[in-house]
């Protein structure tokens, strides 16, 4: 009896250590702690909202942004992100969010702006909930930006972009944070996004080291009680 159920522990325990446990869906909290203001000029601010965080432009055509805390390597991952953007007076800004570090904040698909588009950029609806996926796997970055919903949820899709990694996402995206931000603002401190909610899904789990060692302990230990059966 004792070696059968030290093999099934044993058995669980390596099952766990091998790698996955099916997708992993892990909220970012909309907490002003578990992020860190982006500055770009004297006037940044930010605020917690009760629908999420605000932050706003800091000067004309001078932006902001927001920037996670938590380091992760997004290099086999699927990232939610729920937000909303408004110019301000101006109107016309560019947004976007993106993954990335502190010293090389860039989207991974489109660029947007408020009120006419730029250069090609996509055109955003203004005090809506917008709904952005990030997929990354392989060299490749997507994104994917839906209104009512996200995309794989049914959401009306208004832009689907990909492109292969630049030099820099080799290194950020296994080391990278979650990024929202505007820039060349026209509104000013008036110009604002909003998060309201951010999670990733991976499809590796990592387990620790320990769970392995509990696991390779037990075999060991069953080992042991089945040889002194014998």
């Amino acid at each position: 009896m004792k070696i059968k159920y030290l093999a099934k522990l044993a058995a669980g325990f390596l099952m766990l250590s091998s790698g996955t446990v099916g997708a992993n869906l892990i909220n970012v909290p909309m907490e002003l702690s578990s992020w860190a203001l982006v500055s770009y000029g004297s006037n940044n601010h930010w605020e917690q909202a009760t629908d999420g965080i605000r932050f706003y432009g800091s000067g004309y055509r001078n932006g902001g942004g927001v920037i996670s805390n938590l380091t992760t390597d997004f290099s086999n991952s699927t990232t939610y992100i729920k937000w909303e953007v408004n110019g301000g007076s101006g109107r016309y800004m560019g947004t976007s969010p993106a993954i990335g570090d502190f010293n090389n904040i860039f989207n991974v698909g489109a660029n947007y702006t408020t009120d006419h588009s730029f250069n090609g950029s996509i055109l955003l609806p203004q005090n809506t909930w917008i709904y952005t996926q990030i997929d990354i796997h392989s060299n490749i970055t997507r994104m994917v930006t839906a209104l009512n919903n996200y995309a794989d949820n049914g959401g009306s899709v208004i832009a689907d972009t990909q492109r292969s990694w630049v030099p820099f996402q080799v290194t950020t995206i296994p080391n990278g944070h979650i990024v929202i931000s505007l820039w060349d603002n026209y509104g000013g401190t008036s110009a604002w996004a909003l998060v309201n909610e951010v999670k990733y899904e991976t499809s590796q789990t990592p387990i620790p080291a320990a769970i392995w060692l509990v696991g390779s302990a037990l075999v060991g230990l069953g080992g042991f009680f089945h040889r002194k059966t014998v």
